[in-house]
């Protein structure tokens, strides 16, 4: 009897251990699994980009004395400004297409896949945002995003540029 009693022991420690490295080894596994989940990366260089481009000089001109930086055709736009015979916001979508366009050209034989710009401007207390831009070229439906953006104030409120890069 006293054999048997050890070696029922022994069976249950086994048993024991069994289980434990059973429980382990799922839990290793489940916890290895990729999960397929957007991951957008916030990029230094687009937001470097888009500080470069809001000091740019565009063709737009308010008055007959200088043209317009970027920034201040946002603002124009914003406030319903024409410059050159044209809307500010008309002058400010073809810019903002151009930059895009050729900084980061988009498609299948490209790294870019699908790119989205916008410019919006955020008027506190309640965050009010009234959008001046929206740009897309093609597709942004995949897994591995870049973005970035930049704001400066503008009146009560602030102009919010993002952009993001989609791989």
């Amino acid at each position: 009897m006293k054999n048997r009693k050890g070696q029922e022991e022994v069976v249950g420690f086994v048993v024991l251990v069994v289980l434990v490295a059973v429980v382990f080894v799922l839990f290793l596994g489940f916890s290895s699994q990729k999960k397929a989940t957007v991951q957008e990366k916030t990029s230094q260089d687009l937001r470097h980009f888009l500080e470069s481009i809001r000091v740019y000089t565009t063709e737009c001109k308010l008055n007959e004395l200088y043209y317009q930086e970027f920034k201040d055709l946002i603002s124009a736009c914003y406030t319903g400004k024409s410059c050159t015979g044209k809307k500010a916001c008309e002058f400010l979508n073809e810019t903002a297409g151009e930059f895009l366009a050729s900084s980061f050209p988009v498609g299948a034989d490209y790294p870019v896949k699908g790119a989205i710009f916008t410019i919006d401007y955020i008027e506190p207390p309640e965050a009010h945002e009234t959008s001046l831009l929206s740009l897309s070229q093609g597709n942004c439906n995949s897994l591995s995003k870049r973005s970035a953006d930049d704001f400066f104030p503008l009146g009560a409120g602030q102009i919010t540029l993002k952009i993001t890069l989609c791989y």
